[in-house]
C-alpha cells in the first residue's frame, strides 16, 4: 500500500495540469449537482410559501375539464349564477362568487390588441378573489361598487408596447365598441398573462359580452371550523343534485387548495428528478473526462 501511495503521488506531482484538470471536473460536477438541486428545491419552497400565503379556506368549482385560472373549458359544460347560489347555500360555505372571463379586442387610439377581460364582482365576494390573486393598486384607485366604465389595466398594457405607447390613468379605450377608463394601475404579477389583463366590473362584463348568467368558474369561502375537504364533498352532492348528474359523471370539478397543492408537488417532483439526472449525467461526464486526461 505504502508504495503504490508513493507511486500515485509521484505520478500526480509528475502531471500538474493534468491532476490540475481533474480536479476541478471533479469539483464542476459536485457544484452542478448543488445547484440543480438547490433550483429545485428552492422552486418547491417558493411554490408552498404561495399557497401558505393564499390558505386553505377556498375552494374553486369549476366546468370539467377547464383550464384552471383561465375558465375556458374544453368541454361544453357552463356554470351559472344559479350554481354560485347552489355553492352559496351547502353547509360550511361562508359564501360563493363568480367571474366571467373573455379575450376581446381592445382599442386605444389607433392601436388594437387581444387582451384578457376579467369581469370581478364588486359585491361582497369581491374580497375572496383579490386575496388569492393578490391584486394590489400600483397607480389610481380600486374599482368601486357603482363603476361602469372605469377599468384595472395590467402592467404590461400600461407600460409594454401591447397598446402603442401603453395606457395610464385616465386613458380612454374600447372593448367590443363601448368605451371605458383606466382608473388604475395594477402592480405586477409576474408573468405576462395576469400583467396583460383588463379588469372591469362583472356586472358590466356580463352586458358586454351577453353573458347574463354564466360564470366562466366561482370560487367559495370556507367558514372557520369547517373542513374544506368535507366541505367541498357536499358541495359536490349538492352541484350532483341540482345539475342532475350521476357521481363519477359531473361536468363539473371541485377543488379545494389543498389537492391543488397536491397536483403542484407532484409536477415538482418530476422536475426535482430531472434536474437531478441532468446533474448526475453532468457530474459523470466530468469524472469521464477527467479519467481520459489521468489515461492521456
Amino acid at each position: 500500500m505504502k508504495d503504490y501511495l508513493i507511486y500515485a503521488v509521484n505520478n500526480l506531482r509528475s502531471r500538474k495540469l493534468r491532476t490540475g484538470l481533474t480536479v476541478l471536473g471533479i469539483i464542476i460536477g459536485v457544484a452542478a449537482v448543488v445547484a440543480l438541486i438547490s433550483i429545485g428545491q428552492g422552486l418547491q419552497n417558493t411554490v408552498l410559501e404561495q399557497f401558505e400565503q393564499l390558505g386553505g379556506d377556498k375552494i374553486i368549482v369549476s366546468p370539467k375539464g377547464s383550464y384552471f385560472g383561465t375558465g375556458q373549458p374544453v368541454s361544453d359544460a357552463e356554470l351559472t349564477k344559479d350554481d354560485v347560489d347552489v355553492v352559496r347555500r351547502s353547509r360550511g360555505v361562508q359564501d360563493a362568487g363568480g367571474l366571467l372571463f373573455r379575450l376581446s379586442e381592445v382599442n386605444h387610439r389607433d392601436e388594437q390588441a387581444s387582451l384578457f377581460i376579467s369581469g370581478f364582482p364588486q359585491d361582497e365576494t369581491k374580497e375572496i378573489f383579490t386575496s388569492i390573486q393578490s391584486i394590489k393598486i400600483a397607480q389610481g384607485r380600486d374599482l368601486k361598487k357603482n363603476d361602469r366604465s372605469a377599468a384595472l389595466i395590467g402592467k404590461l398594457v400600461a407600460e409594454d408596447d401591447l397598446m402603442g405607447k401603453g395606457m395610464q390613468i385616465r386613458s380612454k379605450f374600447e372593448i367590443e365598441g363601448q368605451r371605458f377608463q383606466v382608473v388604475g394601475i395594477l402592480e405586477t404579477f409576474g408573468n405576462p398573462a395576469d400583467d396583460s389583463q383588463i379588469i372591469i366590473p362583472l356586472e358590466r362584463a356580463r352586458d358586454l359580452f351577453n353573458q347574463p348568467e354564466k360564470v366562466d368558474f366561482l370560487m367559495a369561502q370556507v367558514n372557520k371550523g369547517f373542513n374544506p375537504t368535507e366541505v367541498a364533498l357536499d358541495i359536490e352532492r349538492n352541484l350532483r343534485s341540482f345539475r342532475n348528474v350521476e357521481e363519477d359523471k359531473e361536468d363539473f370539478e371541485v377543488q379545494t387548495f389543498e389537492q391543488i397543492q397536491e397536483t403542484f408537488n407532484d409536477v415538482l417532483i418530476v422536475i426535482q428528478a430531472i434536474l437531478i439526472g441532468i446533474a448526475r449525467s453532468e457530474e459523470h461526464t466530468s469524472e469521464l473526462q477527467s479519467q481520459l486526461d489521468l489515461v492521456c
